[in-house]
Formats: structure tokens, C-alpha cells, sequence
């Protein structure tokens, strides 16, 4: 990936305005006054067989109660009861997009930490109440399903209430589904979702929408809030056997600072650029658009794409809209433009030509860097829990393995036979007493297990080997220069040792 960071002024101006289906949409800021403001960009739509609106009104039909009833249908309740099913599924389809909208909202939310450690507390609270925002810019006041069913209505022949509530039902799908495009727009035109261009040879050209909270920590405090004197002379304290003679509030502060709010417009440059399903991506996709796509409904889910290709050109805009300083504080600003040559992988969601969100080279990597971070996380979990279970076997492993090799080199020193098994059986006691020691640090989550383990090997294989040169010493003249050397070694390994626990 090639990328250079800096902040410029675009010489290269873009429209102001873009124009698509009939409609013009914003796309940009206003410029300085002396730059023209009438420049308006004709949106290539990409050619299609039949509109979306058709498309989706199909899918939705086959879903509904309605569609289970035949023609020929002779039970009047049956008629009404799938009629009035259907309604109230159009109306769970509805919610469902709400919640799609929502998520879409949370998934163009981004939190970046500037000055010190993250408060949490701090954190989900501007974030709620930035979503809460952006949910209050999206509502859409969507026209209530129009039920026709009257006594009249009911009363009349089978026939001609199958054929007045098949025809009520397919104009309700119809103005679902148009309202569900004029919702749509109206989120490009409050600027929460972005449009998609398709040009010749594989190229697209897409923007989004990004809100961006920044924090800053300036860290945590503490004050005395209030003090009060006692008239009388009081209990001792347990603790301390002090006698009290007052009380004192303290207020803790656990952490305080600055919330700069910005809105970033984000620019996308494609090349080898292809539509594919949800089902077929190959994309890494960060955690909040992964819960996007888990909440697309079951009769929108074909129509839900994910682009995918090579992006070379990436140009982010950022404003500065306010600062909270746990008060609103308003701060006037000029916008922060970025244009950076890039290269790398280029996903965005989009239904037909809009964009719900994208994301960039940089949240890939930031996303494949968390999922092999949490992947390290739970192998280094699983030798702690694999560890915890082998340090008592091999700790008991290593006591049997030492009273063996004692054994039998006491028996190769009186019978003057066995000598190698002996050896063989000193160097299997200290080959286990490593792995009990590497183990019992692992499980004491140690970061550095290994060394600790080496120095306490050398430490107690010394002991073994001055009590093994006792045994021999009992049936041989031996130099006394062995033990003490070896004792030495085991202090000099222990004093080291102990600074790797």
C-alpha cells in the first residue's frame, strides 16, 4: 500500500451539487463566494432491465399472507384474515428498515482517541447521544398502510373482495416500496448516506459519510468536596485507633477533558471495480458493518451489495463542527482537507446507486490487525488453561523421575552396573523439572516463563547433582571442589532467576 498523508487545498474543484433520478443532492460544502456555485454534476446511472423499485416490490410479495391465498378461496374469514396479515407485515418491514437505518447511522460513527487513556464512561455517552442525533436527522415519517376493509366490503361475493383486496395490497407494496427510495434520498440529502457512480472499464467513484468523535483526557482528580467537625469527641477508628473527629466528602473525578465533534466527507476512487453479493464477499469488514449486514432484512438481502475493487484515490474532507468540554462549547473552524495517493482493497454497502457505508485500506488493516490480535489472544489463553493442567503432572512427574535416578544410581554404585540408566534417568528429571517450571509461569501468565524456567532448571538440577555426588561420594573418594562449585552455580542461577518472576 502506497500512501502519503497531507492537508491541501483541491484546485481540482467538484461539483457542488450532484443530480440523479430527477433530484440534486449536496455534495460539498460551501466554497468561497468568488468560486462559481452553479456547477451541477449529471449522476451515470447504470443501466438496468427493470427499475429496483420493480424488484423489490417482487420480493416483497411472495413474503406476505396475502400470497398464500388462492384465487378460488371460498372462506370469507380466510380472505380478511391474510389480508390484514399482510398489513401488519408491511409494517414489520418497515421497522425492519428502521433498524437497518439505525445500524447504518452506528456504523458511520468513528471514535478516535487523541490525549490520554479512553473513558469509556465518557465515550458511550457522546456516542449515544451522537446516534440519537443522527436518528433524529433520519426519521421518516412514513404514510400508515391504508386498510379498505369495511362491512360493505366484507358483505359482498368472495370474488370481488379477493379482487379489491389483491388490488389495495399491490398498491400498498407499490407505496412501500416508493417510500422506501424516498427514504433513501432524503438520508443523501441530510448527507448520512452517499451516492455511487459506475463509469466505463470497471471504474466507480463513490463518497460516504463519516462522524467522527475525537477525544481528549485530561485525566483524573480528586478535591475535597465538604468537611464537617464534630462537637463531641467520637469513636476511635478500627483501623488505625485514631479518634475521629469529623467526616470529610471527597469528590473523585475519573477523568475529564474535551469531545471534538467532525463531519468528514469521504471520496472514493476505483478501478477493477465489481458489485457482488453479500453472500460471495470476500471483504474484511470491521465490527459495525458486519452488524449492518446481520440486520438487512430476509426480502432485501439480494439487493444489498458490497463493491469491491482497487482503490487509487482516496480524498477525505473534515470539518470541525463543535466541542463539548462536558458543556457544549461551540468552536467555529476551517475544514481540514486530505487528498492521499492509495492503494488497496476499496469495500463499500450500497443498494442500487446508494452508498450506506464504506470503508477504506486503512479500517482493513485496522480490522485484520483486531481479528489476529484476538486470535493471538485466545491461543495464549488456551496454552494458559493447557498449562495450568500439565504443571501438577509434570511437578509430580519430575519428583518420581529424581527418586528414580537416585535410586538407581545407589544401585549402580554398590553392584557397579546400571550406571547409564542412572545418567539417562538424571537427565529425564531435569528435562520435566524444566517443563513443570515453563508451565507453572505460563499459568501464572509470566512473559517471561521460558528464562524463569531455565534459571530455576539450573538452579535445582544443581541440588540433584550434589545429592547424587553425596551417593557416589559414599563409595568413592570425590573432590569436595564439586559441590561447592555446583552450589555456587545454583546461587548465582537463583539470585538471576528471581529477577524473570
Amino acid at each position: 500500500m502506497v500512501s502519503l498523508m497531507e492537508v491541501q487545498v483541491d484546485e481540482d474543484v467538484p461539483a457542488l451539487q450532484v443530480e440523479y433520478g430527477g433530484r440534486r443532492f449536496p455534495q460539498t460544502w460551501d466554497r468561497p463566494a468568488e468560486r462559481p456555485t452553479n456547477r451541477i454534476k449529471r449522476l451515470s446511472e447504470r443501466p438496468q432491465k427493470r427499475p429496483l423499485e420493480d424488484l423489490i416490490g417482487e420480493s416483497i410479495w411472495p413474503r406476505l399472507a396475502w400470497f398464500a391465498i388462492r384465487p378460488d378461496e371460498t372462506e370469507r374469514q380466510s380472505v380478511v384474515e391474510a389480508y390484514v396479515r399482510s398489513l401488519n407485515q408491511l409494517d414489520g418491514f418497515r421497522r425492519e428498515v428502521e433498524e437497518l437505518v439505525r445500524h447504518a447511522c452506528l456504523a458511520n460513527l468513528e471514535f478516535r482517541q487523541a490525549r490520554g487513556e479512553t473513558n469509556v464512561n465518557a465515550r458511550d455517552a457522546v456516542l449515544a447521544a451522537k446516534l440519537q442525533e443522527l436518528l433524529t436527522e433520519a426519521a421518516h415519517d412514513w404514510l400508515p398502510t391504508r386498510n379498505v376493509l369495511d362491512a360493505k366490503l366484507v358483505s359482498a361475493p368472495i370474488p370481488t373482495i379477493h379482487e379489491k383486496l389483491d388490488a389495495a395490497l399491490t398498491q400498498e407494496v407499490a407505496e412501500f416500496t416508493k417510500q422506501f427510495f424516498e427514504l433513501l434520498a432524503k438520508l443523501v440529502d441530510r448527507q448520512l448516506f452517499g451516492l455511487v457512480e459506475w463509469l466505463p472499464n470497471h471504474c466507480c467513484s463513490y463518497h460516504f459519510f463519516k462522524h467522527v468523535v475525537i477525544q481528549e483526557n485530561n485525566g483524573a482528580s480528586e478535591r475535597v468536596h465538604s468537611e464537617t467537625y464534630f462537637n463531641r469527641a467520637a469513636e476511635r477508628d478500627a483501623a488505625t485507633g485514631s479518634r475521629v473527629v469529623g467526616s470529610r466528602q471527597i469528590e473523585v473525578t475519573r477523568g475529564q477533558g474535551e469531545h471534538q465533534h467532525r463531519f468528514a466527507r469521504h471520496q472514493h476512487e476505483v478501478m477493477n471495480a465489481v458489485r457482488t453479493s453479500i453472500r460471495n464477499s470476500q471483504v474484511i469488514m470491521p465490527p459495525a458493518v458486519v452488524q449492518l449486514i446481520k440486520v438487512v432484512p430476509e426480502w432485501l438481502y439480494d439487493f444489498v451489495q458490497v463493491i469491491d475493487g482497487d482503490i487509487f484515490r482516496e480524498r477525505i474532507i473534515e470539518q470541525d463542527t463543535k466541542v463539548e468540554n462536558w458543556a457544549d462549547v461551540q468552536i467555529r473552524s476551517e475544514p481540514i482537507i486530505r487528498d492521499e495517493p492509495i492503494i488497496g482493497w476499496e469495500p463499500g454497502v450500497i443498494i442500487g446507486p446508494y452508498v450506506l457505508t464504506g470503508w477504506g485500506p486503512r479500517e482493513v488493516a485496522a480490522e485484520s490487525d483486531r481479528r489476529n490480535s484476538v486470535a493471538a489472544d485466545a491461543a495464549r489463553e488456551h496454552s494458559v488453561k493447557a498449562a495450568r493442567r500439565r504443571a501438577p503432572l509434570f511437578t509430580a512427574a519430575t519428583l518420581a523421575v529424581t527418586l528414580v535416578a537416585l535410586g538407581l544410581l545407589l544401585h549402580a554404585m554398590r553392584a557397579n552396573e546400571g550406571m547409564m540408566m542412572a545418567i539417562v534417568a538424571t537427565v529425564t528429571a531435569i528435562g520435566t523439572l524444566w517443563q513443570a517450571a515453563f508451565d507453572d509461569g505460563t499459568a501464572r501468565r509470566n512473559p517471561t516463563a521460558a528464562l524463569s524456567a531455565h534459571f530455576l532448571t539450573v538452579t535445582l538440577g544443581c541440588h540433584l547433582l550434589v545429592m547424587e555426588w553425596f551417593i557416589a561420594r559414599w563409595y568413592m573418594p570425590l573432590s569436595w571442589l564439586t559441590p561447592v562449585a555446583l552450589l555456587g552455580v545454583a546461587l548465582v542461577s537463583h539470585s538471576i532467576g528471581r529477577q524473570f518472576r
